[in-house]
């Protein structure tokens, strides 16, 4: 499956409406950066097959949804073989995690 044919879950893109993605430390991040994100991270990681939807504004970190509406964060710029950081069953796990990163950064 080509990585720009996954789909983003409903709440992805309904939060993403909403300007909920837009949460410190995380930013959404537009069609066009995906797109090269997607070819940039295929060029580094060539196993990898994901979408884009999310950055950390503080390191590296982008989260991805993969086949299967799981979510991973990928470490940009990792060793191969290293750049899968964490894994969310779904977008709700990871919109959780991300509330969560939202406080801490913001104490």
């Amino acid at each position: 499956m080509n990585a720009k044919n996954i789909i983003l879950p409903d709440l992805c893109v309904r939060a993403g409406e909403l300007g909920l993605l837009n949460m410190e430390p995380w930013y959404a991040i537009t069609e066009s950066q995906c797109s090269e994100l997607i070819v940039a991270l295929g060029a580094r990681y060539p196993n990898l097959n994901v979408r884009p939807f999310a950055r950390r504004q503080d390191c590296d970190d982008i989260a991805c949804v993969v086949e299967g509406q799981q979510v991973v964060i990928i470490h940009d710029f990792a060793s191969q073989g290293w750049e899968k950081r964490k894994q969310f069953v779904d977008f709700t796990a990871w919109f959780r995690a991300a509330v969560e990163d939202f406080i801490e950064f913001n104490l």
